[in-house]
């Protein structure tokens, strides 16, 4: 009999995952971000991955990540303002969820640290 179990992590509290460094961000405009990711689910072929990400302030371009995926995000915490390449833009903050379409090209400024769940699907 095998055992029933769907990956999930705690999002609060003391036993929220420690995040590791991801690799160092490209074509940073301002400030000097990092960030840190926590995998918890990544499907086999690649194609579905899920887990936590956080960024610290700083603004960079976004312009290859989104060639062949699509990602929902739930922020827990920070505040961001995504900007496409015409200018249109929205802030984000805790609580608000929203998904990048595949093919995305724009930016990324992170006003407060952005503490986020997100799931990614690759096409």
């Amino acid at each position: 009999m095998s055992e029933f179990s769907f990956p999930s992590f705690p999002t609060h509290g003391p036993d929220v995952p420690k995040l590791k460094p991801w690799h160092p961000i490209e074509n940073i405009v301002s400030g000097n971000p990092t960030h840190k990711i926590y995998i918890v689910s990544d499907a086999p072929g690649g194609k579905f991955e899920c887990g936590m990400y956080e960024c610290t302030p700083g603004k960079f371009v976004i312009d290859s990540y989104y060639v062949d995926a699509y990602e929902f995000s739930h922020l827990l915490e920070g505040r961001v303002t995504a900007s496409d390449l015409e200018g249109n833009s929205r802030t984000y903050g805790p609580g608000d969820t929203f998904v990048t379409p595949q093919g995305f090209k724009g930016f990324w400024e992170v006003h407060e640290t952005v503490r986020k769940v997100f799931c990614i699907r690759y096409a």
